[in-house]
């Protein structure tokens, strides 16, 4: 265990033998920079793949000092000695800016494209995967409160990236969740948050059963309203007999739950025990398909097309009239694997119905595109 002495930044306080293990880095992606730590596992093979876990934060620990993030039982727990023993694996701490939010939309998903810092943490992953060996059925993601909101939101664009969340007192703020309606989740919450009402746990665990999940209940069920803690046996048969998502109501008040979290048996061998079940070039195909946005969209003068690779490539961008007429070549360069805007001037078109077509290697997105004038 890795809680007894501390460094002090400031306000923030961690554990010294964790601060020195944690690289400091900056990942910059279209004029956003994050500050992020990361633990590289000790004795890195880079012969054999690993998982990857991304942690994302509280609004409480935002700022630019690159530590602050560390600042909580829940963050630190996976670099524990005794945990990475069992599995290696690669964690990343970003840090979202004061003032700031991982997620800042709500509504329809698909109408939103990431904002600056959610995009950017998004690329810092895809950095990584370029720069160690990660096993890409094995990353992972989790979050406490706006930290929960943007795990929802990560996952919700990208549903083909994660293999499981981990979220505690998070809060879903669309209008859907067909997008994540298969990915496991073990979702935490006080049963008195002060915060996020539990009812926002409980409607997702009502919605996600709703869409063929099952949940095991290792404190509270609200279904019974009875609140018995699951034996350490009985959690370990879950786990062990693929138990899909677990969700843990604690009989307490107050939204610092860190430390029932991460005193909740079997957290961390339920999650290195997912793995994504579809081959990575499906993931791929699917990212791209998911990462595609057009915003505005209507659009009276300008509209940004945003797209995913996933591996370097040539992309090709045409907008289309309504009859198949090429009406403007938008893109046709090399890019590198990553998230890209390319911004549309349409000021010349008529008021109508377009088509923006993009290509990248062989696969094929078109999107529907309206100019209003």
């Amino acid at each position: 265990m890795l809680f007894f002495l501390c460094i002090i930044h400031g306000t923030a306080q961690v554990d010294p033998e964790i601060d020195t293990r944690l690289e400091r880095r900056i990942h910059t992606f279209q004029h956003t920079s994050l500050p992020y730590r990361l633990y590289v596992p000790d004795y890195y093979d880079p012969g054999r793949q690993y998982p990857l876990l991304l942690f994302l934060h509280g609004a409480r620990w935002s700022g630019s000092d690159n530590v602050s993030q560390l600042d909580n039982e829940f963050a630190v727990y996976w670099v524990q000695d005794s945990i990475q023993a069992l599995d290696p694996a690669f964690v990343v701490y970003p840090q979202c800016p004061s003032g700031h939010s991982w997620e800042s939309v709500s509504g329809v998903i698909s109408d939103f494209p990431l904002n600056p810092v959610m995009a950017t943490a998004a690329d810092l992953l895809d950095s990584l995967i370029r720069e160690f060996r990660i096993d890409e059925n094995r990353i992972y993601i989790a979050g406490k409160s706006m930290g929960g909101l943007g795990a929802y939101g990560m996952i919700s664009r990208d549903p083909g990236r994660f293999a499981a969340a981990v979220i505690a007192a998070g809060n879903y703020v669309y209008r859907d969740i067909s997008e994540i309606s298969r990915i496991p989740f073990w979702l935490l919450q006080a049963r008195l948050d002060d915060v996020i009402p539990v009812e926002q746990s409980r409607h997702m665990v009502d919605l996600l059963e709703a869409a063929g999940q099952s949940f095991i209940f290792t404190h509270c069920n609200f279904h019974t309203d009875i609140c018995a803690q699951l034996s350490r046996s009985a959690v370990d048969q879950a786990i062990q007999e693929g138990g899909h998502s677990f969700y843990s109501e604690f009989d307490t008040s107050g939204h610092q739950i860190e430390p029932k979290v991460v005193r909740t048996y079997g957290l961390h061998q339920w999650v290195y025990r997912q793995r994504q079940t579809s081959t990575a070039v499906a993931k791929a195909g699917q990212r791209f398909q998911k990462a595609v946005r057009i915003y505005p969209n209507p659009f009276n003068e300008q509209s940004v097309i945003r797209y995913f690779l996933s591996e370097r490539g040539t992309v090709r961008i045409g907008i289309f009239d309504i009859r198949g007429r090429k009406v403007a070549d938008v893109l046709d360069e090399i890019e590198q694997a990553g998230t890209h805007d390319v911004v549309f001037d349409g000021s010349f078109l008529n008021a109508g119905i377009y088509i923006a077509e993009i290509k990248a290697g062989n696969r094929l997105n078109r999107l529907k595109l309206v100019m209003i004038k």
